[in-house]
C-alpha cells in the first residue's frame, strides 16, 4: 500500500502535532506546566529515602482500606440481622463485592515518576 506523501510516518509526531492544536483551544493559564519538584534537585540518596516514604504510605493506604472494607462488609452484615435485613441479605450483602473485591494498592499506586510530574493544580483537589 503506498504512503500518503503528506503524512508524516513518525507517529509520535503526528501526536505531539494533535496535542498542540488541542491545547490551543483551551483558556490561557489551563494547563500550567510548572511541575512542584524538580528530580534533577535531588541526590540519589534522597531519590532512594523518596521512594522508602512511598513504598511505606503505600503500604499504610492500602492496611487502611482493608480495614475500612472489613468494617463496611461488617456493618452491612448487621443489617441482615434484622426482619427485613434477612429478607434482603443477598441484596444487602451484594454491595460488598464493590468495594472488597479490588486491592487497595492496585487502587492507588503512585510511582516516584509520577510524583515528579505532577503540576501545582494537584494543590486545588
Amino acid at each position: 500500500k503506498p504512503r500518503d506523501k503528506g503524512r508524516d510516518p513518525n507517529p509520535l509526531h503526528c501526536i505531539k502535532t494533535h496535542v498542540t492544536k488541542s491545547l490551543e483551544w483551551l483558556p490561557p493559564g489551563y494547563v500550567i506546566s510548572k511541575r512542584l519538584l524538580d528530580r534533577s534537585r535531588f541526590s540519589p540518596l534522597q531519590l532512594k529515602v523518596l521512594a522508602d516514604i512511598n513504598e511505606t504510605l503505600a503500604k499504610d493506604y492500602a492496611l487502611r482500606h482493608k480495614v475500612l472494607s472489613k468494617r463496611f462488609e461488617l456493618t452491612l452484615k448487621s443489617f441482615t440481622w434484622s426482619g427485613k435485613g434477612k429478607e434482603n441479605a443477598e441484596k444487602i450483602m451484594g454491595k460488598v463485592g464493590h468495594l472488597g473485591n479490588r486491592n487497595a494498592e492496585e487502587v492507588v499506586k503512585i510511582s516516584l515518576d509520577e510524583l515528579f510530574l505532577a503540576g501545582a493544580d494537584v494543590l486545588e483537589m
